[in-house]
């Protein structure tokens, strides 16, 4: 009987929490979500993202250990 009752309340739970995320997603529809926050694009769609960023360091700072070689000291190089 308790393994009756410990069955229908995880349906419960997970039946409340489908409907509670259908409920979160309702204004999103069917596409599937972008890298872009908030945008999700459907079948067919073309989406257009003008996006460019530039990094430029004259003084950056690495060590060739964080590259996955040997050595355990502080470097510094131009960076583009």
């Amino acid at each position: 009987m308790r393994l009756k009752a410990v069955v229908a309340v995880c349906v419960m739970v997970f039946l409340a929490q489908t409907a509670a995320a259908e409920e979160w997603l309702r204004d999103r529809g069917a596409g599937s979500p972008t890298s872009m926050f908030g945008s999700y694009i459907e079948k067919g769609e073309l989406l257009f993202y003008p996006f460019y960023e530039h990094y430029f360091d004259q003084n950056a700072e690495y060590s060739p250990l964080e590259l996955g070689y040997g050595l355990d000291e502080d470097f510094r190089g131009k960076f583009r």
